[in-house]
Order: C-alpha cells, then sequence, then structure tokens
C-alpha cells in the first residue's frame, strides 16, 4: 500500500480543501506538524530519536482548527492514497497517542485513483483490517502497538498484525477498508458544518455522548472511549460498548 507523500499535489489538494471547508465556516487553520514548525537542526536530530517523547512529537496531527469566537479547537489530518486497492493506510503510533489522550483528531481520508473521500474521529475508530509491523520498528513499537489495538477487553474487532519490508519512515501502519471507513458513515464537510454551530464549548463528553462513571475506578469517562484505570492498572471500556 502506497501513502501519498505530503507534498505530493493530491495530498495538498485535499488539505487546501478541508481548509477552506474549515475556514468557511468561521475557523482560523494552521500547520502544526514537527517539520513545519521547528527549526532543520531539531527536526533532523527528532527524526533521528525513537523514544516515547519523540515519537508522540512526531505523531502530532498536522494542521490544526480554532474557531474565531469559540473555545473550539479541532486537530486535523489528512490522509491519502493512489494505491490500488480499496484501503487507506494510517500510522498505527499517533492514533494510539491520541485515543490514549482522549484527544479528538479528526481524519480526512482520500483514495486518489478511486475518488471517494472518507473521514473519522479517533474516539470513533473504524475497523483497521491489519497492521503491518516493519524491521525498523524496535521492541517499544511492536509491542505498544499489539498490545493497544489488539486488546480483546475494548476493541470490538481485532486487526491482524503482519510483517512488511520497510517503506518510507518504517513505522507501522494500518490498513482500513473501504467498507469500515463507511461503517463509520462521516461525511467530512458535513461534519465540520454540524461542529461550527455547536452553541457549547468544545469538549470531548460534547464530541461524544454523555460520560458515564467507570464501574471499576468510579471516573467519568466518555461513553465509548477506552481509558486507563488506575485502580487495576489496565485499559478498560466500562463507560459503553465498544
Amino acid at each position: 500500500m502506497r501513502i501519498t507523500p505530503q507534498n505530493s499535489i493530491g495530498h495538498r489538494d485535499l488539505e487546501a480543501e478541508v481548509a477552506g471547508v474549515f475556514e468557511a465556516h468561521d475557523f482560523l487553520t494552521a500547520k502544526a506538524p514537527y517539520h513545519d514548525t521547528m527549526a532543520p537542526e531539531i527536526i533532523d536530530r527528532l527524526s533521528q530519536c525513537n523514544s516515547p517523547t519523540a515519537r508522540y512529537l512526531r505523531g502530532r496531527s498536522d494542521r490544526v482548527a480554532i474557531h474565531r469566537r469559540r473555545d473550539q479547537v479541532i486537530p486535523w489530518e489528512v490522509k491519502t492514497t493512489p494505491g490500488l486497492h480499496p484501503r487507506i493506510p494510517v500510522e498505527a503510533i499517533p492514533i494510539m497517542h491520541h485515543v490514549q489522550a482522549r484527544i479528538p483528531v479528526l481524519y480526512v481520508c482520500r483514495h486518489l485513483r478511486h475518488q471517494w473521500d472518507a473521514a473519522f474521529w479517533t474516539h470513533r475508530l473504524p475497523k483497521f483490517d491489519v497492521i503491518f509491523i516493519s524491521p525498523k520498528c524496535d521492541a517499544y513499537e511492536s509491542g505498544v502497538v499489539q498490545r493497544f489495538f489488539g486488546a480483546p477487553e475494548f476493541w470490538k474487532w481485532k486487526p491482524t498484525f503482519e510483517p512488511c519490508q520497510v517503506n518510507g519512515s518504517g513505522d507501522a501502519f494500518a490498513l482500513i477498508s473501504r467498507e469500515s471507513l463507511e461503517a463509520v458513515g462521516l461525511d467530512w464537510r458535513a461534519e465540520i458544518a454540524r461542529r461550527a454551530a455547536m452553541d457549547e464549548l468544545d469538549d470531548f463528553d460534547r464530541l461524544s455522548s454523555e460520560p458515564e462513571r467507570c464501574l471499576i475506578c468510579g471516573d467519568f469517562v466518555p461513553a465509548r472511549m477506552p481509558h486507563r484505570c488506575f485502580n487495576v492498572g489496565v485499559w478498560h471500556a466500562e463507560g459503553g460498548d465498544l
């Protein structure tokens, strides 16, 4: 599966299109990735580091939208592919970080060859069909990816994990089928318009349904959102059916 480089025409076109829709709904948009916001020397050094902190910094959302009048901030990503098959590739570690931090990031996807769009929020993930682990992945990345996305206690689906040849960054990545994306049923243009029409503050619980109290730790968690239960030290999702 080929991931379209960020400087390719198709990728840039979709970024500009999404930014235009945000701006039409009274949002400001800005670039946020480390390779666009840091000095060249730091970019070079950070790209060579593989600590959890370095991976987090490299995996932050590429773009952010901020409403001009309300306390509403939306991180967003664009993913494109010119591949032959009707699937979209996404990096696994950044999505894991977004989920763990309970930060809802909007992913807008476009298949350039077959010309279809899809979208999803990181707190409403579509099914991951397969996650590829390259030889470049160290024990940390391989281990946490398989433990997190392979945890049967809070995902309805369980992807297969397969080795792959190093291609591009060599980071672990998932393939999401068109069928899985369509099951989410999210139109990204309509979703941006819906968010712009909200009167309340941009809050994670506002994106989800009403939060429920965890039966194990007593904490309030957004429905359908896995969280770390520190009383027992395990991930679970008592807040709703995952």
